[in-house]
């Protein structure tokens, strides 16, 4: 089972080389692709562009951004859940690096996108391993099942705009993680989330999303 890892940095500064040791360490067939620079999106979109172009293709693609530490074994975990629920992506939790609590899920709204961050508290109430038709998740540990028709069809981007609300302006962002997303959704890709990964969010300080155990 071949194993293409999507690696994207602002600056090549990786905090998680534990973690590509681990999956060298389980995985026999691995394609390593590391993107830097500011522009986020075309980091993303230049490495999947990369596994997409490849022949043969890669079966299972993995996000891992710089600043993210799974626990041990995640790569072995995060597909056996893939395959048990038969989702198109498993998503770990992140914790976001400020306080408050808040997590790299979130709800999604109406039309017009407003997004609701989920707390831990919220994410612990809901198990292992679960999904919900409106669920966003950030791409930072994220294994897709890469032999799906709809991988061809999504891109990251972002928006950004300045609005009026009333007398003030406001700026309003749509991610480029939620709106990729919101594509794999549209095209009938199902997404899933799990907590049987632990992760630390490293920054001036580590954010940590405990590991379930049932």
């Amino acid at each position: 089972m071949s194993l293409f890892v999507g690696l994207p940095s602002h600056d090549g500064t990786r905090l998680n080389a534990m973690a590509i040791a681990d999956i060298m360490a389980r995985r026999k067939e691995v394609i390593l692709s590391e993107r830097t620079g500011c522009f986020l999106c075309a980091n993303r979109n230049d490495i999947w562009c990369q596994a997409l172009n490849m022949n043969p293709r890669p079966e299972l693609f993995l996000w891992l951004d710089a600043d993210v530490i799974p626990t041990e074994g995640f790569i072995d975990v995060l597909e056996a859940e893939l395959r048990a629920t038969g989702a198109d992506m498993m998503s770990g939790v992140v914790a976001m690096k400020k306080p408050g609590g808040e997590t790299s899920l979130a709800l999604d709204g109406d039309l017009n996108h407003k997004t609701r961050r989920l707390l831990l508290s919220e994410v612990l109430g809901r198990g292992g391993t679960w999904t919900d038709p409106r669920v966003l998740v950030a791409t930072g540990l994220v294994l897709v099942d890469f032999t799906k028709p709809w991988v061809e069809k999504v891109s990251y981007s972002t928006e950004d705009a300045i609005v009026k609300v009333g007398d003030r302006f406001v700026t309003v962002n749509d991610s480029e993680d939620y709106r990729w997303c919101r594509q794999v959704r549209a095209l009938g890709g199902s997404i899933w989330v799990t907590r049987k990964v632990g992760t630390a969010h490293v920054g001036m300080r580590e954010h940590i999303i405990p590991q379930a155990v049932e």
